[in-house]
């Protein structure tokens, strides 16, 4: 009898596994805890299933007796921790009193009872939370400093006691406007070299919005599209650069006039305030069609940026002739419309019926094909756009690379001249 399997009397060793998953290893409950929703009014409790009767526990009294001591050793192990105990009349095992819930009312006491693990993550996690909450003595920033540290827990949990040390070093030299115009890594901070900062980057601007969310602040251009304090803008530092594009002067004049250069690689920032010095201004969707170009009088190449374009909305590019060749299918044209809602009188070059037409044996898949219709396109575009959306998947696509060098010329240079292309 005593061999029966049971569905009741929840063991200690079971409890711990139930907590850990619970608790300890779910991130938003472990949140939970870190803010202080245990309370004596919102412990938390785990059922132990004592058995319901008499007759249910008579069918494995070994069972029953293990199961009341376990829990009577439980708790002499952990007093901080409370067994919720019930009085009950078994039948013939007469009067017990019994384990029916345990019951934790604090974070520590939690972590003790899971182990040395629990107890040394707690532990680091405490001391990185005081360090850097009293960063400020202001109750309401430190309770700002707090939250955040919170909703990016799995962030701070990363960072070694070393690099909390350095972030109490650095957070109060920094200030707004330190930067300024300067590259952050040109920034002086003294006991903490500016790759730290880069390493760390986020970390820093969670903690610089903590602190400095002022009302003035907020009203500055310096929000996010998270509603975050922007560390570069508020430090008053330049961004440094990443999206690249190929600038190739066609011409003698062009290349002279850029210090005789045959190729130079600037970020699309610089191209918004540097005047191309050509009247002509070709952009060019991928980078190898751009060493095919023949030579141009009056022009300019820009390749590679796919879809970087915002440079476009330059107000030098309001007196050039600007023209646009990308790839024929439907994000060639998506860039070709976006391309001209930034310059409205972007011409399109090769990218039409005549010359899909011509290249028909060229012509590959477009396995992800983009169903809506650009809006800035002209009609015999969006007939373009229509008519490859008709065409079989492997007949989408026309690459910019697969046009015939002849044709290239051709098209250009009527282009520069004004020529009917």
């Amino acid at each position: 009898m005593n061999q029966i399997q049971t569905t009741w009397g929840k063991l200690p060793n079971d409890v711990l596994k139930e907590l850990n998953q619970r608790y300890w290893q779910n991130l938003g409950r472990f949140k939970q805890l870190l803010n202080h929703e245990i309370s004596q009014e919102n412990a938390i409790e785990i059922t132990l299933k004592p058995p319901s009767s008499g007759k249910v526990a008579a069918q494995n009294t070994l069972h029953f007796q293990a199961f009341v001591k376990a829990w009577q050793i439980f708790e002499t192990q952990h007093p901080n921790s409370h067994i919720q105990l019930e009085t009950k009349n078994l039948g013939f095992l007469g009067e017990q009193s019994m384990p029916v819930k345990l019951i934790i009312h604090d974070l520590n006491t939690l972590a003790e009872i899971l182990g040395k693990v629990a107890i040394e993550r707690l532990d680091s996690l405490q001391f990185k939370f005081k360090s850097l909450v009293q960063l400020s003595p202001n109750p309401d920033t430190q309770k700002r400093i707090f939250d955040s540290l919170i909703n990016h827990l799995d962030m701070i949990e990363r960072l070694s006691n070393e690099q909390i040390a350095n972030l109490t070093i650095l957070i109060p030299q920094l200030y707004e406007g330190m930067g300024k115009g300067n590259y952050l890594r040109a920034v002086k901070i003294a006991g903490i070299d500016t790759k730290f900062i880069e390493n760390n980057f986020r970390t820093i601007e969670i903690l610089v919005q903590s602190l400095h969310q002022t009302d003035k602040a907020i009203t500055l251009d310096t929000i996010d599209e998270n509603n975050h304090l922007t560390l570069l803008a508020w430090l008053g530092c330049n961004i440094k650069p990443k999206d690249w594009l190929f600038v190739r002067p066609l011409c003698d004049a062009s290349k002279l006039a850029l210090a005789n250069l045959p190729i130079l690689k600037l970020s699309s920032q610089t191209l918004l305030n540097f005047e191309l010095p050509a009247d002509n201004i070709l952009i060019i969707e991928n980078e190898t069609p751009c060493f095919m170009l023949p030579n141009l009088a009056n022009t300019i190449a820009v390749a590679g940026g796919g879809k970087n374009l915002t440079w476009l909305k330059a107000q030098w590019l309001k007196h050039k002739k600007v023209g646009y060749w990308g790839d024929i299918d439907s994000e060639g044209l998506a860039m070709l419309s976006y391309a001209r809602k930034c310059c409205a009188h972007v011409e399109s070059l090769m990218m039409d019926k005549h010359t899909l037409g011509s290249h028909d044996h060229k012509r590959v898949a477009e396995p992800v094909f983009n169903q809506v219709a650009p809006k800035f396109l002209t009609i015999d575009e969006a007939e373009l756009f229509a008519f490859i959306q008709q065409q079989d998947i492997d007949k989408r696509r026309l690459e910019q690379e697969f046009i015939h060098q002849d044709v290239i010329l051709q098209v250009l240079k009527n282009w520069v001249l004004g020529l009917k292309i």
